[in-house]
């Protein structure tokens, strides 16, 4: 809960909820655990972006937040940390 909390409020961390930690586990076979935020976790976190900063950069400065009274999009982009929790959440969901 604290990770979703972080998320929704700064942004700087992925959720560590079951299905972006069972997307995880599975991409670093179990290296990371990804049940508590330490050291371990946050370096395996900075090694997933750094492969694919690219890409998450890309889709970072191209997703922009709605505004909640307009339904218009405003001209704040999504944190990369959002980004990649949405992968693993997604890919965890399936």
């Amino acid at each position: 809960m604290t990770t979703k909390i972080l998320l929704g409020v700064f942004g700087f961390i992925p959720a560590f909820d079951q299905y972006f930690c069972k997307t995880f586990n599975e991409i670093f076979k179990n290296k990371c655990g990804f049940t508590v935020v330490n050291n371990n976790s946050l370096n395996c976190l900075k090694e997933f972006y750094d492969n694919n900063q690219m890409t998450i950069d890309k889709l970072a400065n191209e997703t922009f937040t709605t505004d909640f009274l307009t339904g218009e999009k405003t001209n704040i982009t999504y944190p990369k940390a959002k980004i990649i929790d949405m992968f693993g959440f997604t890919n965890g969901l399936n």
